[in-house]
């Protein structure tokens, strides 16, 4: 439910708010649960938790190339090169180099 309210200190906000019951045993009466956060707050938790969620992706895609059996350094190093992109902020238009001595690799 969206509940627009003119704060005094603050200004005009729209609270998202949720309802969940909770019970007591025995189910005779319950107590109301009311989470609430602002459109704005809600919209910045969701967008961290989507940097967040590929950053951790980006993570396990590595642990699983690196537990490959019989992969070079090499192939890790490029496919490391490959999945960085994924985990950052834009990545439509990020690029990742790793260069190590003479190698170069990039995606």
């Amino acid at each position: 439910m969206r509940w627009k309210h003119d704060f005094t200190t603050i200004g005009k906000r729209i609270m998202l708010l949720n309802a969940r019951q909770i019970h007591k045993r025995p189910v005779k009466s319950g107590l109301f649960f009311w989470p609430s956060m602002t459109l704005p707050e809600r919209k910045k938790t969701e967008y961290m938790l989507m940097v967040q969620m590929r950053q951790v992706q980006a993570l396990y895609s590595l642990a699983e190339i690196i537990e490959r059996a019989g992969i070079s350094l090499n192939e890790v190093y490029q496919e490391l090169a490959d999945i960085l992109p994924k985990s950052w902020q834009y990545p439509e238009i990020t690029s990742a180099r790793i260069v190590i001595g003479e190698s170069e690799f990039q995606n």
